[in-house]
């Protein structure tokens, strides 16, 4: 207050297009975590255990990712992956899938969080 005057302020309500614009970026997000997903996934089937799950490199390349419209799905469509997944009588588990996603959570909040504020100033 200068010389008895009060400075006028102004505020504009711009959250229609914060929210028009973060719509907008939940399916680039989604589709980006699933990209990493699956080099992550792909990484952990190679080096994370005690023998790389891979023979023939089939299941490797089966990792794959599905976007919704609020969720990503990861997995394998081959019929055995289950059985390497979560093991049999004759073969111990190796939780590729589940391994990778829990373990790697700042990884997903950082990829989201990346791509949930484009276009943003």
């Amino acid at each position: 207050m200068a010389n008895g005057k009060t400075a006028g302020y102004t505020l504009k309500d711009n959250s229609k297009e914060v929210l028009k614009q973060f719509e907008h970026n939940i399916p680039r997000a989604l589709t980006a975590i699933g990209e990493a997903a699956v080099e992550v996934t792909t990484d952990y089937m190679k080096k994370r255990y005690y023998r790389p799950i891979y023979l023939t490199g089939d299941l490797i390349r089966d990792v794959n990712y599905k976007v919704h419209e609020r969720s990503v799905d990861i997995g394998n469509s081959l019929n055995y992956a289950n059985w390497v997944h979560n093991g049999t009588m004759k073969m111990a588990a190796r939780p590729y899938l589940k391994d990778a996603i829990l373990e790697n959570r700042k990884i997903w909040e950082e990829v989201s969080s990346e791509n949930l504020s484009k276009g943003f100033k």
